[in-house]
């Protein structure tokens, strides 16, 4: 590099990675960047003066602004991630409606999961402003202009505030509105302990809070489906289900006493026959008795 001391090694300019993807373990040669903030951050972590962690990103697709952050369905601090983007709704280029807290796999080494599950802080962030602007608020239908820009740079500061305020007023509220709208599991006071918290302590080979919740969900509607199924063999063995929910074996049965009336009416209209054909024959034979005595006595 022309004999330049102060300028990088050549294979860090052609290594093309992406820093957000380093955050795991990052390298003091490869990362520096990544690897001097995260050694500043654990000395702040050791003095317990860590508040929050957010980092500023541009999206190629998502509109608006809005924030990513890593969700904490149990413990202590469950909920908290959520207080954060509310104060930054105060702006109106903020879209709260955008934000998203699930953990996803592929996301496991970028800079907010790490620092949430490795400093063991809810307040994890990724701020977005999307490159496609906005499709609400004062600058829906264009792109962000510097001005719009700074105003959401503006707007960070008094959240902060907000935030660190020691009356904490505006984070009690806020805390209130959420567990009223996000409704606490019975067993939440029981699952605290480090081997199970879905929180910044959990490991990072554990599957996230998120993914155990939509698998406990899928697995739910996979047992009604199959008790179902066995409700409807069960019906088919002891005589199938015919529509309407009435049962094959009711269906012969009612064929069988149909029959068997039908049956029983022929047998009656025999008996009323025979019954008829006597009563004629009875009623002749007794006219032929009773014939009159000149048709009966012989000539003088």
């Amino acid at each position: 590099m022309n004999g330049r001391s102060d300028l990088p090694p050549p294979f860090l300019i052609w290594q093309g990675v992406d820093l957000n993807r380093q955050w795991a373990e990052p390298h003091e040669t490869h990362h520096p960047t990544i690897f001097a903030l995260k050694r500043l951050m654990k000395s702040f972590v050791a003095t317990d003066q860590l508040l929050l962690f957010c980092d500023f990103h541009g999206h190629s697709r998502k509109r608006n602004i809005f924030a990513y952050a890593c969700e904490t369905l149990r413990g202590p601090v469950r909920l908290r991630e959520r207080i954060f983007p509310r104060l930054l709704a105060d702006c109106p280029h903020f879209a709260l409606g955008g934000c998203s807290f699930k953990v996803l796999r592929s996301k496991e080494t970028t800079g907010r999961v790490v620092v949430w599950r490795q400093f063991a802080t809810p307040n994890s962030f990724t701020l977005e402003a999307s490159f496609c602007g906005a499709d609400f608020g004062p600058g829906a239908g264009g792109h962000y202009s510097i001005a719009h820009l700074k105003e959401m740079g503006a707007a960070f500061i008094p959240a902060l505030l907000d935030f660190t305020d020691p009356s904490q007023a505006r984070v009690q509220q806020i805390m209130a509105e959420l567990e009223a709208q996000f409704p606490a599991c019975d067993d939440d006071a029981d699952d605290n302990g480090p081997d199970d918290t879905d929180g910044p302590n959990a490991r990072s080979g554990e599957a996230d809070a998120s993914d155990k919740l939509r698998r406990a969900v899928r697995g739910a509607t996979v047992s009604r489906h199959r008790l179902a199924v066995a409700s409807s063999s069960s019906s088919t063995k002891s005589g199938g289900v015919c529509a309407g929910g009435t049962s094959a074996s009711s269906v012969a049965a009612s064929k069988a006493a149909a029959a068997s009336s039908k049956k029983g009416t022929a047998s009656d209209h025999k008996v009323d026959a025979k019954k008829k054909k006597k009563s004629v024959e009875g009623r002749g034979s007794v006219s032929h008795g009773n014939a009159s005595p000149r048709n009966t006595r012989s000539p003088n």
